[in-house]
């Protein structure tokens, strides 16, 4: 019952077990290596390194910007070169504001929590991106209008008669 191990060999890798085996077994590699968690250098510590989950860094940024009064949609995109965090936000806009007001507000709000509350020394510049209008804002007639952006004001008693 001696097996001719060269022969023997040569059929398992013949095999259609042997190949979809090995086809799997690259894939799942492959999987690893594409999908591994990306975590980002808070600091360090003579214990060791603290750091922070990609997804972490989204829920805040999501979390900060959400409560930006004229802010219908954002969508955020994270860069990470050489140790920095690149923050690029494309805003949509609800209201009819000051630009520079609004995106002055996000990138110090931003930089307040990160940097200040969280202590992250690593944070570069934070783009904010005015992608457009919601879409219940460009139908409205007021907000078309030529004065849509001038502040209100009330009627007096004159005019509502």
């Amino acid at each position: 019952m001696s097996v001719n191990l060269p022969t023997w060999l040569s059929e398992l890798v013949a095999s259609d077990y042997f190949i979809g085996a090995a086809s799997l077994l690259f894939l799942l590699i492959l999987a690893k290596i594409f999908f591994k968690k990306r975590w980002i250098a808070v600091s360090r510590s003579k214990f060791g390194k603290i750091r922070m989950s990609r997804r972490a860094l989204y829920a805040i940024v999501y979390g900060v910007t959400g409560n930006v009064e004229g802010i219908a949609n954002r969508r955020v995109k994270l860069e990470i070169k050489r140790g920095k965090i690149y923050i690029n936000i494309h805003i949509k806009l609800d209201i009819c504001r000051n630009i520079s007001s609004l995106s002055e507000d996000v990138q110090m709000r931003l930089n307040e929590i990160l940097a200040k509350s969280l202590g992250l020394d690593n944070v570069g510049k934070i783009n904010v991106v005015i992608a457009g209008f919601s879409r219940e804002s460009c139908y409205s007639n007021e907000f078309l209008a030529e004065n849509c952006c001038e502040p209100k004001t009330e009627q007096s008693a004159d005019e509502a008669g």
